[in-house]
């Protein structure tokens, strides 16, 4: 099977490859351009709408620059600013500062613009935009902590970083801004199944993780490492009942690469009992194969962990107690998967 070890070796699997996502092509030269932050009428009639829709096509804004990056982040500390003290004055009384929550929302999803502006990095960590970025995923309203996961998202794209000068000081500025503990914070607390909006914004958490694990493995495993509730979630994730899902796979290549570049998370994984949790896991499947590539990705994955837990004589010797060379031969025989 592709992921487990060869009979000479033991290194662990190797971490899969993800999805790319290809940028927008550039704009056409010479189109006219819209400025930022450029007011718009308190009233706008169904004529000028169309005239507006009709030129779309020559309408863009105006390319971000750093001062355009500072004037946003200014914005961006009122709006946080005023949230709070409505928040203090008025904790009674929601209405009264759900307007400067939904401002302030919009302002967090502005920073999106950024990730397309890679020379820009640089002046987001010396402007100190992203410890209150990363603050805002202790946001009382789960909604702004949920954006802040998409724009982290983005930002961290590899093939963004890639361009980045320096993106190490990037990163670290996440990481000292306390990142991990935020988001897994954020990650207990949201229910996935309360709505689509809630399922995407774990996906676009773990996406954030993937990112940066890609980005520099060993040192985003460690960090993670760090924070004890983050390797029980992620158990629970894989095992969580019910019909396969998107996120349910995700978190399995995600306990993967944990796994693969953490030795304190394998051994975590002693008190844990991982390893009678992912055989569990698994023999669902001991007389049924995968119904679809997503089962079957899911599968693979929880063997890749398996194999890096096999490292530890500690997980060989659970391996046996729980039965484990028994359901392999079985599902063998069986040709099962």
């Amino acid at each position: 099977m592709e992921g487990q070890f060869s009979a000479g070796s033991m290194a662990p699997p190797a971490v899969p490859k993800k999805r790319k996502v290809v940028a927008p092509p550039a704009d056409e030269p010479g189109a006219k351009r819209l400025e930022l932050g450029e007011d718009l009428p308190d009233e706008v009639s169904q004529q000028d709408i169309q005239h507006m829709l009709d030129q779309a096509d020559d309408v863009h804004v105006e390319v971000l620059n750093e001062t355009a990056l500072k004037r946003l982040h200014l914005q961006f500390e009122r709006k946080v600013r005023l949230n709070q003290e409505l928040r203090i004055k008025h904790a009674d009384e929601p209405e009264k500062y759900l307007k400067s929550e939904v401002d302030l929302d919009e302002e967090v999803k502005k920073f999106t613009q950024v990730a397309t502006h890679p020379e820009l990095y640089t002046s987001l960590v010396k402007l100190e935009t992203l410890p209150i970025l990363v603050g805002m995923l202790n946001h009382a309203n789960t909604d702004i902590a949920v954006d802040v996961f998409e724009v982290l998202s983005e930002l961290t794209d590899p093939e963004v970083m890639a361009e980045v000068d320096e993106p190490e000081v990037f990163i670290n500025a996440l990481y000292e801004a306390q990142l991990c503990q935020m988001s897994v914070d954020v990650l207990l607390r949201i229910d996935e199944s309360v709505s689509d909006e809630d399922f995407k914004a774990v996906t676009n958490g773990l996406t954030m993780i993937e990112n940066l694990a890609e980005i520099n493995p060993q040192e985003t495993c460690k960090q993670f490492a760090e924070i004890s509730t983050f390797l029980p979630w992620l158990i629970k994730r894989v095992r969580a009942t019910g019909a396969m899902d998107y996120n349910r796979v995700y978190a399995s290549e995600i306990l993967g690469i944990m796994l693969q570049n953490s030795e304190s998370c394998r051994q975590e994984m002693i008190k844990l009992e991982g390893v009678d949790k992912l055989l569990r896991g698994i023999a669902a499947y001991r007389k049924k194969d995968p119904s679809d590539s997503e089962e079957s990705e899911y599968v693979q994955n929880m063997f890749d962990c398996l194999c890096t837990l096999m490292l530890l004589k500690t997980h060989q010797i659970a391996f046996g107690k729980v039965q484990g060379i028994e359901l392999m031969i079985r599902m063998m025989k069986e040709r099962v998967y």
